[in-house]
């Protein structure tokens, strides 16, 4: 079972996105890892796309992130097996705000 990931930073915030290969089908998993001092606040918005469509939406309002640690977040998605494509919308408290589009991912 193939997994895809894709990593990027916004701020203080480092995510990975894998997308799990199950049998019932595609599994997001986000890494969020918080490499500075203090602690972090964020909303996180996911998008996985697929043929240019948004076919999944995921928002996770409020997500604390120490200091220092990882947290690994399944999200309850279960998509066919397919080709996708995955946006990040990272906004923290500070009014940060990134956005990423990651190329596709084959699961």
């Amino acid at each position: 079972m193939a997994n895809e990931k894709s990593e990027f930073c916004s701020n203080n915030i480092v995510i990975e996105i894998f997308l799990a290969s199950r049998q019932q089908g595609v599994l997001p998993l986000l890494f969020v890892r918080n490499p500075s001092g203090e602690e972090e606040r964020a909303t996180l918005t996911l998008e996985i796309l697929a043929g240019g469509k948004v076919v999944a939406l995921a928002v996770i309002e409020d997500l604390r992130v120490p200091p220092s640690e990882e947290l690994c977040l399944e999200i309850p998605l279960t998509l066919p097996h397919g080709d996708y494509a995955a946006r990040i919308h990272v906004s923290t408290r500070a009014g940060c705000e990134r956005e990423l589009h990651l190329s596709p991912l084959r699961v």
